[in-house]
């Protein structure tokens, strides 16, 4: 995954979008992969290379676990992408793709509360859990708390 966020990140086409002078073309967290472009064509290249080095590394992306919406003029676009050999689901205005726990998209309505409750649940059955007190600790940082951060922020 190393291999394939820093190669997109690098990407030299100018396809992202620039945040404080940065280019920004794809947002990553663990197995967790966004990829952003400013156009359709951007997207369509961004997507082959992460097929290519997929490809490279043994990898292959699962369709079905991916989404895609293409936003332009202030309206979400029917537009159809081409990932590991299939069509990811395309997102209508409204729906929201689960990224790192939280509901992702265009107009997408986000309750934080909500979140917030699934975490509390989480913990509360973590610690009823027959796990060793540090894989608690462990996996509450690594998987409640990540959460909950990437919402705050």
């Amino acid at each position: 995954m190393e291999y394939l966020v820093r190669s997109i990140a690098a990407f030299k086409d100018n396809v992202g979008y620039r945040v404080n002078g940065i280019p920004v073309t794809v947002l990553a967290y663990a197995d967790d992969v966004a990829l952003v472009s400013r156009n359709r064509d951007g997207m369509m290249k961004l997507l082959d290379l992460a097929d290519r080095i997929a490809a490279w590394s043994g990898l292959k992306f699962n369709p079905r676990k991916c989404a895609t919406f293409h936003v332009a003029g202030g309206q979400v676009r029917a537009t159809e992408f081409r990932l590991g050999g299939g069509t990811p689901a395309v997102m209508r205005e409204g729906e929201g793709y689960d990224y790192l726990g939280i509901p992702t998209g265009y107009k997408v309505e986000q309750t934080p509360g909500r979140l917030i409750e699934q975490i509390i649940e989480n913990i509360n059955a973590l610690d009823a859990s027959l796990l060793a007190p540090w894989q608690k600790i462990e996996a509450l940082n690594m998987f409640l708390l990540t959460k909950l951060d990437f919402n705050l922020r």
